[in-house]
C-alpha cells in the first residue's frame, strides 16, 4: 500500500458481502446472489380499503369503555356458579381480543392474586360483535337457548385452558374454580367427535384489529 493512502484492505467477510456473488456453505464455490423480489405497488383500491379499515379501527377503539366493578363498597363482582371461564390471557387468545377489548368485560378478580376470570359467553359475544363491526354483512348467529354453547360460540383459536366456577361464597378465592377439559367441553357443545372447530386450522378473520 502506498504511503499516505487512506484505503484499507478489506477482510474476507467484507469482500464477500460486497461482492455480487455469495459463497456456498463450505466457501469453496461462488454462487450469484439472489435478488430481492420487486416490491408490489398497492393499487388505489387497496389503499382505499386500508384507509377505510384504519377509520373503522379508530371508531371501534373509541367505542371501548373499560369495565369497572360497581360494587361500591359492597360485595365485589363474582361469576355465577357453573360459569365456564378463562383467564385473561387465555381469553384474549381463544377469542381474538386485545387487552383494551377484553377489559370492557365484567370479570372476577381473586384476592391477593393477579388472576381474573372472564365468562366464555361474554368473550364469545364480544368476539362476534367485533366481527360484525368489521364486516356488517356478517350476521351474528342467534344463541341456542335449548343447547347453549358458551365456549364454542365466537371462538377464533383453539382454547388453551378452561376454568369452571364450582363454588359460591363470600370470598374470592382460587379454590372456587377448577380446571376442566376444554376438549371435552367443546366436544359436548358441538357434538363433533373430531372437534374440528377446536383443533382445525380455522380463522374467521377476527384478528384484523389486533
Amino acid at each position: 500500500m502506498a504511503r499516505g493512502s487512506t484505503h484499507r484492505p478489506q477482510c474476507a467477510y467484507a469482500r464477500a458481502s460486497s461482492a455480487p456473488y455469495s459463497t456456498t456453505g463450505n466457501g469453496s464455490t461462488l454462487q450469484p446472489k439472489a435478488k430481492a423480489a420487486p416490491r408490489k405497488k398497492a393499487t388505489s383500491e387497496e389503499i382505499a380499503k386500508r384507509k377505510a379499515m384504519a377509520e373503522k379501527k379508530k371508531v371501534w377503539i373509541a367505542s371501548l369503555i373499560e369495565w369497572k366493578d360497581p360494587f361500591n363498597g359492597g360485595r365485589p363482582y363474582q361469576q355465577v356458579k357453573g360459569t365456564m371461564c378463562m383467564f385473561k390471557s387465555d381469553g384474549k387468545h381463544a377469542y381474538g381480543l386485545t387487552e383494551q377489548e377484553i377489559l370492557t368485560l365484567p370479570h372476577e378478580t381473586i384476592q391477593n392474586s393477579r388472576k381474573s376470570y372472564y365468562a366464555c359467553a361474554d368473550l364469545g359475544a364480544l368476539s362476534l360483535r367485533k366481527l360484525h363491526f368489521i364486516d356488517p354483512s356478517f350476521v351474528i348467529p342467534p344463541e341456542d337457548l335449548e343447547r347453549p354453547k358458551p365456549i364454542s360460540r365466537g371462538l377464533v383459536n383453539a382454547p388453551r385452558k378452561l376454568m369452571e366456577k364450582t363454588k359460591d361464597g363470600p370470598r374470592r378465592i382460587k379454590s372456587n374454580y377448577k380446571e376442566t377439559s376444554v376438549y371435552m367441553a367443546v366436544r359436548r357443545e358441538t357434538e363433533d367427535t373430531k372437534v374440528a372447530i377446536l383443533f382445525g386450522a380455522r380463522s374467521l378473520g377476527f384478528n384484523l384489529f389486533t
